[in-house]
């Protein structure tokens, strides 16, 4: 359980963690049934493109996390908290599971045609470094088991 540590005994500290992880998802989820994630819009209480909102934040929340992910080693050594390295793996998971959110939901707001999103990821500069850095984040995510380790 991502909550507990290796030993296996509930860990405060990382269920805070986790609570952290998840609270802009279900924030993101709860705008989204609500109306309420764009509340200047025009239109409709979402706006005219509610997924152009969802894809920005959840692309927003997946370089928060990785850049939080990557502060930890630094972190806790600067701190003396050798303990925050246990949740560096689960930092570095949200930050995929964010940027994966964000990729689908853009695959989506594309009406899910691929040779055009495939063209588009080609021809456009930021689209081909954000899908490489997925494709890495993908690998990394890919290979951070337990039995990887």
């Amino acid at each position: 359980m991502p909550w507990n540590d290796r030993a296996g005994n509930f860990s405060p500290f990382k269920a805070a963690v986790l609570v952290g992880i998840l609270l802009p998802a279900l924030y993101l989820s709860w705008g989204l049934l609500n109306g309420s994630l764009v509340s200047s819009a025009p239109v409709s209480p979402l706006g005219a493109r509610p997924i152009t909102e969802l894809i920005h934040r959840t692309g927003d929340w997946a370089i928060r996390f990785l850049i939080i992910s990557l502060c930890v080693s630094p972190l806790r050594r600067i701190a003396q908290w050798p303990k925050l390295i246990n949740v560096r793996r689960m930092l570095g998971l949200a930050a995929f599971s964010y940027a994966l959110a964000h990729f689908v939901l853009y695959a989506i707001d594309q009406k899910l045609r691929i040779g055009f999103i495939v063209s588009e990821i080609a021809l456009r500069f930021y689209l081909t470094i954000g899908f490489i850095a997925l494709l890495g984040l993908s690998a990394l995510a890919a290979t951070s088991t337990d039995g990887m380790i």
